[in-house]
C-alpha cells in the first residue's frame, strides 16, 4: 500500500473512533516525548489521536513528569525504550496503559512509513496489546 493511501485512509477512520490522549514516550530519564509537529506526531494526527504533549514545541523534547501526568494521556507508547524495572513508566501515571512498539518503524521516517503508522494504531487502540 502506498505511504500516502495508507494515511488518507487513516485519517479518513479517524472520524469513527473515540478521541484518546497519547504520550509518545522517547526516552525515560530524562523524560523525552514527541511534540505534535515532528513525524511521529504527524502520525498520531493522522490517526485522530490527541497528542499529550500538544504544549512541546519541538519534534522531540524533555517533559517534566509533573507536566507528564498534567497532560492526562489514555495511553503511553514506548518507542523504543524498554519499560523500568521495579518502578512506574511516568511516576503518577501508573494506572494509564502503556504499550510497546511492536516495530522500530516509527523510530526513523522513511519507507516504512505504513508499517509504523499500522504499529502505532494497534499500539493506541489497544489491538493485541497489553501493559507490560
Amino acid at each position: 500500500m502506498a505511504i500516502e493511501e495508507r494515511r488518507t485512509r487513516a485519517r479518513k477512520a479517524a472520524g469513527t473512533q473515540k478521541r484518546l490522549r497519547a504520550l509518545l514516550v522517547f526516552g525515560l530519564d530524562p523524560l523525552v516525548v514527541a511534540g505534535p509537529s515532528g513525524y511521529p506526531g504527524q502520525l498520531l494526527a493522522d490517526l485522530g489521536v490527541d497528542n499529550a504533549a500538544q504544549e512541546v514545541k519541538r519534534p522531540f523534547a524533555r517533559l517534566s513528569v509533573e507536566a507528564a501526568v498534567g497532560a492526562a494521556p489514555d495511553v503511553l507508547v514506548l518507542a523504543g525504550v524498554d519499560p523500568p524495572k521495579g518502578r512506574p513508566i511516568v511516576p503518577g501515571l501508573d494506572h494509564v496503559r502503556s504499550v510497546p512498539l511492536r516495530s522500530p518503524a516509527l523510530l526513523h521516517p522513511g519507507p516504512r512509513l505504513v508499517e509504523a503508522l499500522d504499529d502505532l494504531e494497534a499500539a493506541v487502540r489497544g489491538a493485541g496489546q497489553r501493559s507490560p
